[in-house]
């Protein structure tokens, strides 16, 4: 063998492990990039939940219905509050604009866990006021047995973080509204 093709055959063998390692850095870097995204985004929502958490954990539990029933107001419902007593458990009654549909809703500004039973009682109500469909509105979470038993019944259940997204896409859209007003002026 010639030294030229013996110097080539290393060089090449060099070249291609030196490639190797490139493409093993890169794919660690972009492990260590993805961490960091992951770590950053979960920092984010821990912000954001902590700033909700004291916003709407000074609200009154009248202020809290008031402030869902004005999300619900926003997504296209008719929202109106019940009276404090005697609402066998609904907070709110919805009519949607669009087709008629009603729906009611039971708020729940907790900061722990919202159980079976209040799905339990909601889900007669819905069935003795003949309605569509059935909102719990919370700042905490539901138990797994809470979520079991609304599985496969027209009850939805949105927790904080679900508020969260909520209250947040109506920030979005009103950011994007008044950018897109202020780009027609």
């Amino acid at each position: 063998m010639k030294w030229s093709d013996l110097f080539l055959k290393t060089a090449v063998k060099a070249y291609k492990e030196a490639q190797r390692e490139q493409a093993k850095a890169q794919r660690e870097w972009q492990r260590e990039a993805r961490r960091a995204e992951k770590a950053h985004l979960k920092q984010a929502r821990l912000e954001r939940r902590i700033s909700l958490d004291r916003e709407l954990g000074s609200l009154s539990p009248e202020e809290f219905e008031a402030f869902v029933a004005a999300l619900f107001e926003r997504d296209g419902w008719r929202a109106s509050l019940t009276a404090q007593s005697g609402d066998m458990g609904i907070d709110i009654n919805l009519t949607r604009r669009s087709d008629g549909r009603r729906a009611v809703v039971q708020c729940k500004r907790y900061r722990g866990t919202v159980g079976q039973p209040v799905i339990r009682d909601l889900f007669g109500t819905m069935t003795h006021e003949g309605v569509d469909d059935g909102y719990v509105v919370t700042t905490g979470h539901f138990s797994s047995a809470a979520v079991s038993f609304s599985q496969g019944k027209s009850i939805q259940l949105i927790d904080g973080e679900g508020l969260l997204e909520w209250v947040n896409r109506h920030k979005e859209f009103a950011r994007s509204s008044a950018g897109t007003d202020n780009a027609t002026d």
